[in-house]
């Protein structure tokens, strides 16, 4: 009897092996410039290069690179490396982050080097770091935080190319060190393509592409996917490509609490546009809180542009809206705080704005009145406060919002907190 027993012990345990998988533990790697990749990769010995990361990284891990440290990407790393970036994910479940004791001195990852535009333009352009760049690989959940990452901008900073759900970035400093002086366009900080659910959040970043050579450059597009957030986030100069561009299908997405300056006028274009929305595919759009700073955009030769606008939105392809409220829009006496069209597969709606001295409040791009509702807005010195085909706004009134500071200059932020006692405040 007990033999039987023990023989029976011994064939659950068997098949226990048999039915349940081996788990893999996720696992933190460490990387300095002072490391080893012959290490461990434990904290005590980290790993030092980007590929040795890339390659030996697998779903769920954690890597953190050193704050203080630089990696710089140049030709003779694609050379030896056969591949087109700093760093790559093709993972599920990866956190790319910092470490160390000093969290604003962030680790940089360096590519401005890079000079030969045609090696840039070729399959895979160079890139700090690239997301989900193997065919057919979806890496879901990435998070990337705390890092500064400087590219030529001809191609892209960071690369986020079908990725699943869930694609974090935080508090990441993007700057264009190095944009070149060619005629090439369409380069943009940071590019994510996504799919049908993707769940992107954008937070707490500042993104420097302000003088570049680039007349369609971007701060950041996103194409295809949905329930985007963008939050927090400092942009530091805008072309005709928009600072923050939605193309491509996207299909709804929150925009708040972002500060968008420094309209500049490059190449063979006159236009600066903060915010774009185009070409998207039904779902709410809510842009609330934000500040559009349009002062100041000239082109090369110190000629002030004309076409300068908070938010751009047109051509959507099906049912779309969009809710604009509780923004500033701020200017030099030029441009349009909201160029937009609402129309019979599109409801546009705007309402308790600050518009401050522009040419148009709102310019309608010939859309149709009926699906624009306007309403409880405030003006001081707009020439045109909305078109004429618009029905007449509802609680609008035209008074100085009083800011504490609308004049700082010189290519800073302004201060448009309104001021205690503003005759704004609790009025229309």
């Amino acid at each position: 009897m007990k033999r039987g027993i023990i023989l029976l012990v011994v064939d659950l345990f068997l098949l226990l092996i048999i039915i349940i998988p081996f788990q893999t533990y996720a696992a933190t790697y460490y990387v300095s410039t002072s490391g080893d990749d012959t290490n461990s990769g434990i904290e005590s010995e980290p790993w030092q290069s980007l590929y040795k990361t890339s390659t030996s990284i697998n779903d769920g891990d954690t890597v953190l690179l050193k704050q203080g440290d630089t990696w710089l990407i140049n030709e003779n790393k694609r050379t030896e490396f056969k591949v087109g970036c700093g760093l790559w994910i093709n993972n599920d479940n990866i956190t790319i982050s910092s470490y160390g004791d000093d969290i604003t001195d962030k680790p940089v990852i360096d590519a401005s080097g890079m000079s030969d535009p045609q090696l840039l333009r070729s399959t895979q352009s160079f890139a700090p770091i690239e997301v989900g760049t193997v065919y057919n690989i979806e890496p879901t959940n990435a998070i990337i935080k705390n890092l500064n990452l400087i590219g030529p901008f001809l191609g892209s900073t960071l690369q986020a190319y079908s990725i699943g759900d869930g694609f974090t970035v935080k508090n990441c400093d993007f700057t264009g060190d190095g944009w070149l002086d060619n005629d090439v366009s369409d380069a943009e900080a940071l590019m994510i393509i996504g799919n049908d659910d993707d769940d992107i959040l954008i937070e707490d970043c500042i993104f420097n592409t302000y003088d570049t050579d680039d007349y369609y450059s971007k701060a950041i597009e996103i194409r295809g996917g949905q329930g985007h957030v963008i939050r927090g986030n400092i942009f530091n100069g805008y072309t005709g490509g928009g600072a923050l561009r939605f193309s491509n299908y996207v299909t709804g997405g929150l925009i708040e609490n972002n500060y968008f300056y420094n309209p500049d006028f490059r190449r063979e274009s006159n236009q600066a546009w903060a915010l774009v929305i185009r070409s998207c595919d039904g779902g709410t759009f809510v842009v609330r809180n934000n500040v559009f700073d349009l002062i100041g955009g000239s082109d090369e030769d110190g000629v002030a542009g004309d076409d300068v606008r908070g938010i751009a939105s047109w051509f959507d392809y099906q049912a779309t809206t969009r809710k604009i409220y509780n923004n500033v829009f701020i200017s030099d006496g030029v441009g349009a705080g909201v160029k937009a069209q609402g129309s019979s597969t599109s409801t546009l709606e705007i309402f308790n704005n600050i518009f401050y001295n522009l040419d148009y409040g709102f310019d309608s791009s010939g859309g149709e009145g009926d699906y624009t509702h306007f309403k409880n807005n405030i003006f001081w010195n707009v020439d045109t406060q909305r078109d004429t085909d618009i029905a007449t706004e509802v609680g609008s009134i035209e008074v100085n919002p009083l800011f504490v500071n609308p004049s700082m200059g010189n290519h800073e932020p302004y201060d448009v907190m309104i001021e205690l006692g503003s005759p704004a405040i609790n009025a229309g």
